[in-house]
């Protein structure tokens, strides 16, 4: 049984079978496996934007006039992005944006009585009754440029994509207009295949939000004001700067590969998407306590093996605002994020090759990513189903002195030195990754004369 399918029980069917989950028609590619290490990896959202008329907005490409959908610049800090996805279409506008809550959806299978998991079909299911949420509605993967210091590098970023919306019917710019969605998703398909993904991102919006809209959802009544959603003087806040795809070959011009570093699995992926009813997200945390250097361990039924905290919830934006919650609830004491150095990407010469480096700065943002199978047992059907899971791992140390109360203490919950922690762990491959680089990096930080070097192995 392969690591994708422990702790399943599938009954008679035949797991070897099972190599990927089934997805809908509206995500792109499963990774059974795949770890980026903090050197490789960063953050940007992708915005569907609409107004009172239900056109959707577009920002144009200064340097091509292409039109697309609104990204942030890529960025390191996850939690910025999280609190507040939208601001960067609000500082590069000056409209006043508004999440737009979408109906939530799953999946079940169109054919569950056949014998071939290959052959299988998903149907997209919105429930009638379900409340709209305001979390991502789909993930995706590309490779972007990441700027630091006086150097750049391709990185594997991590797009999640939110709806809004704006009150009333603004006037267009220069650099942006609203126009009809079907129309977009013409012109997006005519310009260039590279833009596969915000194209995926605005057939599945089309779809949830035809559904909230035809539920009632009103979105008509223009905002009180300094007129139809437009920003006041003076509050347009920080832009996160507009930063449109680039149409060429990324890194052809200056020579870089799509290198990784050793910590991170072989592939960069550039064209991956996953919709709502296709994923999960899922926080993991490492969990130190100071003074006798120990790490929490607990059991995981999912996996049926100890490992580090990890928890899935369906409130992505809760689970990302607080990703420490599950570990606090399984210890019962109070944790809070250990700042770590925060990784750099490097390349050594002539050779080219791609090296991690512990900088001076320090960082409480996720220091891993990683993508596997998330399988759930459907008891009326044959066949399980399977959900890409994203895992953003942190890392946090605890407070003895403060209990959070909790009475849901996990009587599996122990800790263990973390001398120790690789042995415990040996069979779970993304929990023994994350340590390894958990180590280096408390190391270099509480033991620099013994561990000088700035280079991840």
């Amino acid at each position: 049984m392969n690591m994708d399918t422990v702790g399943i029980d599938f009954g008679d069917v035949d797991d070897t079978k099972m190599t990927f989950g089934i997805h809908t028609e509206y995500s792109r590619r499963f990774l059974r496996g795949a770890a980026f290490c903090g050197g490789d990896f960063s953050f940007l959202v992708g915005a569907a934007v609409i107004n009172t008329d239900g056109d959707i907005l577009v920002l144009r490409d200064p340097k091509t006039g292409f039109l697309s959908l609104p990204q942030s610049q890529v960025s390191s800090q996850l939690d910025d992005l999280v609190q507040d996805p939208l601001r960067f279409v609000e500082g590069h506008t000056g409209l006043k944006v508004e999440r737009l809550p979408l109906v939530p959806a799953s999946k079940r299978y169109r054919n569950p009585d056949t014998d071939d998991w290959g052959k299988l079909k998903e149907d997209i299911v919105l429930e009638e009754h379900a409340t709209p949420t305001s979390n991502p509605f789909s993930f995706a993967l590309k490779v972007a440029w990441y700027d630091e210091f006086d150097r750049r590098s391709l990185r594997q970023t991590v797009v999640s994509w939110y709806s809004g919306v704006v009150r009333g019917r603004p006037d267009k710019s220069a650099s942006w207009l609203f126009i009809p969605r079907e129309e977009m998703l013409r012109i997006m398909q005519e310009q260039s295949a590279y833009i596969l993904v915000p194209i995926k991102a605005l057939k599945i919006f089309q779809c949830l939000f035809s559904v909230t809209k035809s539920r009632g959802l009103d979105i008509e009544i223009d905002r009180e004001g300094a007129g139809p959603g437009l920003l006041p003087a003076g509050e347009s806040g920080i832009a996160l700067n507009f930063s449109p795809p680039a149409m060429d070959d990324l890194g052809a011009a200056e020579g870089y590969e799509f290198g990784r570093t050793q910590n991170t699995t072989p592939f960069l992926y550039s064209d991956a998407f996953w919709a709502s009813p296709d994923f999960k997200v899922q926080t993991g945390v490492v969990v130190l306590e100071r003074k006798q250097e120990r790490v929490l361990l607990v059991h995981n039924e999912r996996l049926n093996m100890e490992t580090f905290p990890r928890e899935v919830s369906d409130d992505i934006n809760a689970l990302l605002c607080s990703p420490l919650r599950y570990a606090e609830s399984v210890c019962g004491y109070r944790c809070e994020r250990l700042a770590l150095p925060k990784l750099s990407k490097g390349f050594t010469e002539p050779d080219h090759k791609a090296i991690a480096r512990m900088t001076n700065e320090k960082t409480t943002e996720p220091f891993y990513v990683t993508f596997d199978t998330f399988w759930v047992d459907t008891p009326s059907e044959r066949w399980p189903q399977g959900y890409q899971l994203i895992t953003f791992w942190y890392a946090a140390c605890v407070d003895w002195d403060s209990s959070n109360g909790s009475s849901g203490v996990d009587p599996s919950a122990k800790w263990v030195p973390l001398s120790a922690a690789s042995t415990v762990l040996k069979g779970d491959e993304f929990g023994t990754m994350v340590l390894h680089v958990f180590e280096q990096l408390w190391n270099h930080l509480n033991k620099p004369t013994e561990h000088p070097n700035s280079i991840l192995d």
